[in-house]
């Protein structure tokens, strides 16, 4: 608090009321965990779960090429998945939008390298 009242001021910066403390090693959805894919899973394996369901985009460290399991992984499928939708929101429409990410190979294999 008392950086951000060095940045905002004192009156900018209401006092919290409440907190919360996620304790993820205590979920049992995901006892903490992260995820790992096995040494054998195919790009094409990874593409379909990184694939939209209709207008439903997933996004996540799940969903990474590049950074699986590892919280910049989470943000950088953050804004791709939100540079997608802000892009049919304000584009051509929705069926024109994200054509690569489709199930069974769509996105380029270089996307993986």
């Amino acid at each position: 608090m008392e950086v951000l009242h060095m940045i905002f001021g004192d009156e900018a910066v209401p006092e919290p009321i409440d907190i919360y403390y996620a304790r993820w090693t205590q979920k049992p959805w995901s006892y903490g965990s992260y995820s790992n894919w096995p040494p054998a899973v195919s790009a094409q394996t990874h593409q379909n779960l990184r694939a939209n369901v209709g207008r439903v985009l997933f996004a996540g460290e799940a969903t990474s090429p590049n950074f699986s399991g590892f919280l910049h992984g989470a943000y950088y499928e953050g804004k791709r998945a939100a540079k997608s939708i802000t892009s049919c929101l304000y584009g051509p429409g929705w069926n024109d939008c994200d054509p690569d990410r489709g199930r069974d190979g769509a996105t380029l294999f270089l996307e993986f390298a």
